[in-house]
């Protein structure tokens, strides 16, 4: 028994001892491989190179490049009611040096100043300068004042003049539609007698910045016969977008908040989302959307504003918003859950568009369709009838231009726009042509509103009423069986939401 225990023994000592080497081994291998990985990617390190924990920040003003090392020296200044040029001398000798001093040929150097400050020359300049409204600069061992600064600003705005037509004019051309291009919404059906106008020509956003700045820029008390009434100049440069300005520094500082200002307003964007539902009543619904009961079953979900909601079966007291007040669920999400217990709902078109501040945005989610609208024939010697061939085109779909005014928390929308759609075609042969003439149902909405974010303007679509009967007989005979009808509505209403960008 002693001999066998020790012979076990003995291999498990053997097989452990096999294992340990082939872990070394495998260790000594990945060791190898690790320092040929570090001498591949091994870099010298640069002198030049040092290590920061946290950005570098400098808490020292800025002085500029070249500026010479005195002008970090200490100085104090204090003066009521002294020139200008005096203030000057006066700092230099506080701070120890002879320094040439440079004065533009329209600067007052007896102009009365009255400067309270303790710092360094640099500082002291600017207040001095700031003082008397002028610009300093320290090149060297010169100073410079000037009476005149020059900037040139870059503009966030497009180049060209723009034009647009919401709404209609009257005994206007009917553009079947085409009328997009010049951001006019037509009609696809005939001219009417009601029309309401929102016309723009040749807007041009340079000429606005122009009168601005020449506004800041002309002089207290100028008259309109002064021949050069203004603190300087401006020049706008169309073909970069800029305007070059030419003033004091105090109307500089004026020009350039008014320019950061408008530059902001116009950078502005907002998501107009719209949506068109298409609703189908429930079974012997013969009246549309039932809005009271939509308020009801929300449950508080929805914050109606505006006119009142439109009766069971009325068609014209649209023009109404909601407000979702559940964080998780958006006002449309909500409003298509309510509709669903009247009837059938779903989303025919859902267009959407990003429009800028004060800028026209279309969309045009419509199909559009060819006819042969007109036959000309013509009689000739032989006998013979020329032919001509006329056609037009009508919309089926949305076709819509709004222009928002943007604000910190509400969207003012200015809203033109037609939902037509094709019924059905009537069909008439003249000579071996076939004339078609579409039936269209149509709604026009030209409308100014003003939205918070994420509010829904609901505006009404048309409605198709509908009449179902069945016949039952048996052995082909009606007198075995029944009969039975039903009345049904389907409505479209348009929504459009503004979301924050």
């Amino acid at each position: 028994m002693k001999s066998r225990s020790a012979i076990a023994t003995a291999v498990i000592i053997a097989l452990s001892g096999c294992g340990a080497t082939d872990h070394l081994e495998q260790k000594n291998a990945a060791n190898d491989t690790l320092g040929q990985i570090k001498a591949y990617e091994g870099k010298h390190e640069s002198s030049k190179s040092i290590y920061i924990d946290k950005p570098p920040l400098d808490l020292n003003p800025t002085i500029g490049e070249g500026a010479p090392w005195w002008v970090r020296k200490p100085a104090t200044i204090q003066g009521q009611n002294i020139p200008l040029s005096f203030a000057v001398r006066n700092l230099l000798q506080s701070a120890d040096q002879k320094i040439s001093v440079n004065y533009g040929p329209d600067v007052v150097q007896d102009k009365i100043i009255s400067v309270d400050y303790q710092g360094d020359v640099n500082g002291a300049l600017n207040e001095i300068a700031a003082k008397a409204d002028l610009s300093v600069s320290v090149l060297g061992n010169k100073i410079n004042f000037e009476r005149y600064v020059t900037k040139v600003f870059e503009l966030n705005s497009l180049l060209g003049k723009s034009s647009f037509l919401f709404g209609r004019k009257a005994n206007s051309v009917n553009n079947s539609g085409e009328g997009l291009a010049n951001r006019t919404i037509t009609s696809s059906l005939g001219n009417s007698d009601t029309y309401a106008t929102t016309e723009v020509v040749d807007i041009n956003p340079f000429d606005d910045y122009l009168a601005a700045i020449e506004s800041i820029l002309r002089r207290d008390g100028a008259s309109k016969d002064d021949k050069n009434p203004l603190e300087g100049n401006v020049i706008v440069t169309s073909s970069t977008a800029s305007i070059l300005v030419r003033t004091t520094p105090h109307r500089m500082s004026l020009v350039e908040s008014y320019i950061s200002s408008r530059k902001q307003a116009i950078a502005r964007q907002v998501m107009i989302e719209v949506k068109v539902l298409q609703f189908k009543g429930g079974k012997g619904s013969a009246f549309g959307i039932d809005w009271n009961v939509i308020r009801n079953l929300s449950e508080g979900k929805l914050q109606f504003a505006g006119p009142s909601l439109p009766t069971l079966g009325d068609t014209g007291n649209y023009g109404f918003s909601f407000t979702s007040t559940n964080p998780k669920w958006d006002g449309t999400t909500i409003l298509m859950k309510s509709l669903q217990t009247q009837g059938h709902v779903g989303v025919e078109y859902e267009p959407r568009t990003v429009a800028r501040n004060n800028r026209v945005a279309s969309i045009d989610n419509s199909e559009k369709l060819t006819y042969i609208a007109r036959v000309t024939v013509t009689p000739n010697e032989n006998a013979d009838a020329s032919v001509e061939v006329e056609d037009a085109v009508v919309s089926d779909g949305l076709t819509m231009s709004v222009m928002p005014n943007i604000s910190d928390d509400m969207v003012n929308l200015q809203i033109s726009g037609v939902l037509s759609k094709v019924i059905k075609w009537d069909d008439t042969e003249v000579s071996g042509v076939t004339i078609r003439a579409p039936q269209v149902q149509e709604i026009k909405f030209d409308q100014d509103i003003g939205l918070k974010y994420g509010e829904t303007l609901v505006l009404n679509g048309y409605k198709q009423k509908s009449n179902k009967s069945d016949e039952a007989s048996v052995f082909k005979n009606s007198f075995l069986g029944g009969n039975s009808g039903e009345s049904s509505m389907t409505e479209t209403i348009v929504l459009i939401t503004p979301k924050r960008i």
